[in-house]
């Protein structure tokens, strides 16, 4: 049975909604390593959908296999759901996974998750695999999902790494040049009165 704390709250979390909007967005090549692994969570799950979604003011699709990728309201969306867990991984089985539908319009009587979370083991989102039909996964099959689920956190921590990285550098380039900037002005500044003098002292010698 699923430990659930207060969704609501956990939602709207000020902490958490920073970190899952830095995920949103990923670069084409991101894109194409999450499918990769979507297609991996779908063999090994035997699961004719499967999906990373993030949790923000509405639940996001970052990728999707036979899953439709538009906005959930996140009082429809089992993933929001899922998040107010305390567990790692949570299933869902019925009228609790029939928010969903495949993309031929099937819907989904099947939901199971891992939760996943950052550094600081904020929930952020979920990957999770679904079925029209109600199969609960074994133990075996829960393992490799929480093991393919590390490897999404982990494209997700060297993308924000690199994110990092190229800030710092840009901020350093930019005090290089706001430093250059001042460099020149203070030249300037010193040609000024060098020429405003020696006009003076060539008045004064006429």
């Amino acid at each position: 049975m699923t430990q659930q704390s207060s969704s609501p709250a956990l939602w709207h979390d000020p902490d958490r909604l920073t970190a899952a909007a830095r995920l949103i967005a990923p670069d084409a090549r991101l894109v194409e390593r999450l499918h990769g692994l979507l297609g991996l969570a779908a063999q090994l799950c035997e699961a004719p959908a499967v999906a990373i979604h993030l949790i923000t003011e509405h639940q996001v699709t970052l990728a999707a296999l036979n899953l439709p990728d538009g906005p959930v309201a996140l009082e429809h969306s089992p993933s929001a759901r899922a998040l107010a867990s305390a567990a790692a991984f949570v299933e869902f089985a019925d009228d609790d996974a029939t928010a969903l539908s495949l993309s031929d319009g099937t819907p989904a009587r099947h939901y199971a998750a891992v939760i996943l979370r950052d550094g600081q083991h904020r929930p952020l989102g979920t990957l999770c695999v679904l079925n029209a039909a109600v199969q609960p996964l074994p133990a075996q099959q829960a393992r490799q999902l929480q093991t393919l689920a590390d490897q999404v956190m982990a494209l997700f921590e060297l993308r924000l790494q690199r994110e990092d990285e190229a800030g710092v550098l840009r901020d350093g380039q930019r005090q290089v040049e706001i430093a250059h900037e001042q460099s020149e002005a203070y030249v300037r500044l010193l040609l000024d009165s060098a020429s405003e003098a020696f006009y003076s002292i060539d008045t004064e010698a006429g």
